[in-house]
This record gives C-alpha cells, structure tokens and sequence, in this order.
C-alpha cells in the first residue's frame, strides 16, 4: 500500500496515518486531548474500557473528551493503492475505501470451483476467477450421469470404479460358471439359472440329503433309482403308520366324547326349557340350604316350605351348582303358592358361605325383594332402591342373568321389569331364593315351561 502520499509540495510520514495501537491504517481517526494523536476509533474505544488514561502520556481521560480527526481521516480514505492481486495480472489502482469491493468482482482474485469441496476437503487448488468456467466444465471432480442409463449420478474421477463394481447395468461375468450378463440381473442367475449352484435333491422331501451342482442333477438322479425308490416306500410305510395312528387317536376321542355325553345324560337334569339347555353344561336343578329344620323344609329338591316367625333371621336357599358364564342367558323363576304378604326375595350370589341373608345383601350379590319391590346390591347393597312392583300370592318372579349384555334383569308373570344392574362381569353365580316369614315357593329351573315369555327379549 502507498501509506506515504506525495502532494505537490509536501509529503505526510507514515506514522500519523498509522494508529500506535493496532499499527494499521487509522480506522475513524480519533484524537486524545492531551497528546493530540490519533488512534482507530475502535481501538481507543477498548482501551480506554480496560485502562482509562492515555495510551501515550498515561494521563486520565474518556473517550467523551476525545475527538475526531477529520483531515487525517480525509487523507486516509482517500488513498489510492494497487490490487492485492496485481501480482497475478490485475493492473488496477483504486481509493482504498473500494477495496472490498474490487476484491469481490477482481477476476484475478482466487476462484473456488462449485464441485471443489468433499467431505470437508478442498480438491482444486490454486485457480482463478477468470479460470473457473473453463475449469467446471472439466473438473476431475465434476458429478456426471451414468452412460450406461443405470440412473446414478457419479464423480467423474469415480466413474471406472462405478462401472466395475456397482453400475447395475455393467457387463459382467457369474464367479461359478463364467456367463456374461448385467450385474442387475446376477442375483436371479446364482438362484435359478447358474448350472453350477447347489441345490437340494427333488427327492429331499423324502429324506435324500444329497445336496449337487444343478448342472450334475440329471446323473444323480440316474444313479439313484433305486435308494429314491426305498425312500419312497419308506416314506409310505411311515405314512400309514401315522394314519393308523390317526385313527385309533380319533376312535378314542370319540369313546371318550360318548363317555362325556353318557356322563351328563346321568347327571344332567333334563331343563328343556332353560336357554343354555343346549350347551355342553350340568346347570343347577336343585335347591340347597343348611339351616333346615322343622319350620323350614325343601320338597322335591324345589318347592320350598317356611313356617318361620315374624322377624327371625332370614334363610338363603341356593341351586346345587353355580351358572357359569359362556355368553349365554341364564333364567329362572320362583312362583307364590301361598303367605304372599311374607318376607322373601330372588336373585343371583357369588357366594353362599352366609345362608342367614337375603338375596343382595352381600357383595357380588343381587336381588328382589316382593314385600317391597325394592332391588338390593350393588351401590344398593345396605337400603336398597326402589324397583319394582310389590309381589303377591299366585305372582311368579323371574330372574335373568344376561351374560352377553353383562346384565341382571328381573320380571313378573309376563311382564319384564327392566334391566336392574349393569357391568355384571362374574364367572359364576348361584341363583338364589331367600326367604324371612311364612310362605310357600316353588322354583322352576327350566324343568317346565316358563310364565315369561324369553322370545320377547330378542
């Protein structure tokens, strides 16, 4: 840079335009009021941040005391000097305030090449501006399109190793049996076509494990009629064998299928019109108790006989097996034959180990009660809440326990009584009959036609 500047009849030293603390050219020149020198704006600004005296004479002072130097500032951004690049051609001179701006468009400054830079790494060195259209075009370093119309784009100094080791539609030969074909097409060739892949013998699935090039299958089957025609009739024999062992297995299951059927025709009661009848089950056909005595009796497992007093401790009666849940409907129904003004009630319990309860007044466990139409269990275990109508002599109540549904329901001679608990989720429940005072009951598990009509349910 020319940083001494002839005038006509003058020359200005090179120290007043330099700044005495970065010792560049001055940058806003601004003069200390003690010394009169002039530092780069930025850089008294900073120093005087850390150390608030003179850079020269030490002497306190501010940058608020300091003060512009507008002639040397006129002489500083009006220097001309050459082009940082003249030493590669450029012959331009220009007021330094242009600098940045000449280096920017100079076509001698340094030139990067737009395929230049790989994984971080700069590739073409040492070209100029001016250099660059004639270089892209045939940089090393260019991507270009695969000629063979494989559809991948390649580093031109890459692509003789494209070609030969990944190009799907290059030429090459099978490894085993040296035919030519593209390499798109090799992994089909080695499974189905190469005459020298190995192969399992046809005759594997009747336990030949002779494993042979395809193209020597041909002479091993020649060669082996005789062991493939052994381990053929080996294979049938074993075949029989296990079809006769088969068969005996299915004449067992079905001895044991009629055993199980003989089994619940002696034990099942017959409940024609019960609706899980047909099932595969023995459902209850009894009633169960353990507090009979004189006043409280059970005739013909189902007609029950209370002669209890007002106000004694109530009897549970039960059915001899629980109901289990298989997304059915289970129903039964309890008929007033005589003292219809008594204490006594119907439902479901998933326990029985308590009998001096009535139905609902324990957990898991649902009822209706007839003195007074009210339903207990659930949330209603403790009051209970009114349901439904109070039952008299010659009513019959019915019980429903709707296991697709999850529900309880309840009726009346004919008349349903409307869903009385939901989220009913059991795996089994015993219908229940619980009675308190004098009364007479008869309970039908299905063994006669029901008052109900079940078909208005669907």
């Amino acid at each position: 840079s020319k940083l001494i500047i002839n005038m006509s009849s003058w020359v200005v030293p090179r120290w007043i335009l330099l700044c005495r603390i970065c010792n560049k050219l001055l940058d806003k020149p601004t003069e200390t009021p003690c010394c009169h020198l002039c530092y780069c704006n930025s850089c008294l600004s900073d120093y005087l941040r850390s150390t608030p005296s003179c850079p020269e004479c030490k002497k306190q002072i501010t940058l608020s005391l300091c003060s512009p130097n507008l002639p040397i500032q006129h002489i500083t951004e009006n220097i001309v000097i050459d082009c940082p690049y003249a030493s590669s051609g450029c012959t331009e001179t220009f007021i330094i305030t242009y600098l940045s701006e000449h280096k920017e468009d100079c076509e001698f400054g340094p030139g990067k090449c737009k395929w230049n830079i790989e994984e971080g790494e700069l590739k073409c060195k040492g070209l100029k501006k001016f250099d660059l259209p004639e270089h892209e075009a045939i940089c090393p370093h260019r991507r270009v399109d695969c000629e063979k119309n494989c559809g991948d784009s390649v580093v031109f100094d890459q692509l003789q190793r494209h070609y030969e080791e990944e190009c799907s539609q290059s030429e090459m030969l099978c490894d085993k049996c040296g035919f030519e074909l593209k390499r798109c097409d090799l992994d089909a060739h080695l499974q189905k076509i190469c005459p020298e892949r190995i192969i399992d013998c046809p005759f594997s699935c009747f336990r030949c494990s002779k494993r042979v090039k395809s193209s020597c299958l041909d002479e091993h089957l020649q060669q082996s009629i005789t062991p493939h025609t052994n381990l053929i009739i080996e294979k049938l024999k074993t075949s029989q064998e296990e079809q006769e062992t088969l068969v005996e297995e299915i004449v067992r299951l079905q001895m044991t299928l009629t055993s199980y059927r003989s089994f619940l025709m002696e034990v099942k009661q017959p409940l024609d019109h019960s609706p899980m009848n047909d099932l595969p089950l023995v459902l209850p056909s009894k009633l169960r108790t353990n507090q009979l005595n004189a006043d409280i009796r059970i005739t013909n497992d189902l007609v029950i006989s209370c002669r209890t007093k007002v106000y004694s401790n109530p009897t549970l009666f039960w059915g001899d097996r629980p109901v289990p849940k298989k997304k059915s409907l289970y129903f039964f129904e309890t008929r007033i034959d005589k003292g219809g003004s008594g204490v006594f009630g119907v439902g479901f319990s998933k326990s029985v180990s308590i009998s001096s309860v009535m139905p609902g007044w324990l957990p898991d466990a649902y009822g209706y009660h007839a003195d007074d139409g009210r339903k207990f269990g659930g949330p209603w275990v403790a009051h209970g809440i009114q349901y439904g109508p109070v039952c008299k002599l010659g009513n019959t109540m019915g019980c429903g326990w709707d296991q697709v549904k999850k529900t309880i329901f309840f009726t009346l001679d004919q008349t349903f009584l409307g869903v009385a608990f939901e989220d009913v989720d059991a795996k089994e429940l015993y219908p229940v009959v619980g009675v308190q005072d004098n009364v007479t009951l008869t309970v039908n598990f299905g063994k006669t036609p029901f008052v109900f009509p079940l078909e208005s349910l669907s």
